[in-house]
């Protein structure tokens, strides 16, 4: 269920420091990604190409999640997702489009009506 991913990972992210410091064992790789801006299909192929999340193959969000792209609501339940299944390998930070102004302005919001509703991402 969405709202249950949503939750169980505002709790997760509600747990961990504003600045996330990683434990990066040694011959372990981090995959930095920054702005997917709601390409779906892109975050699909970067996962199929680098691996699953795990200790030694760790992925670092670099905001820019949403907006722009046509699936954005897919692009954050994905990455919430596995945040949740995934917590210490998946390590989310937010960007200038993770807020509620850009959210209006750029699509998201607007996405999220169409698509579900409003009170799942608030």
């Amino acid at each position: 269920d969405a709202s249950e991913v949503v939750g169980k990972a505002a709790e997760l992210l509600r747990r961990e420091e504003n600045m996330v410091k990683l434990q990066v064992p040694v011959g372990s790789t981090v995959h930095v990604v920054g702005d997917l801006h709601g390409q779906f299909w892109d975050l699909l192929h970067l996962l199929e190409m680098c691996g699953d999340p795990s200790p030694r193959n760790q992925y670092l969000f670099n905001g820019d999640f949403v907006d722009r792209g046509q699936f954005s609501v897919e692009v954050a339940f994905l990455l919430l997702a596995l945040k949740v299944c995934y917590p210490r390998a998946v390590h989310l930070n937010r960007g200038n489009h993770e807020a509620t102004r850009m959210n209006a302005l750029y699509g998201f919001l607007h996405e999220t009506e169409e698509k579900y509703s409003n009170d799942l991402f608030r």
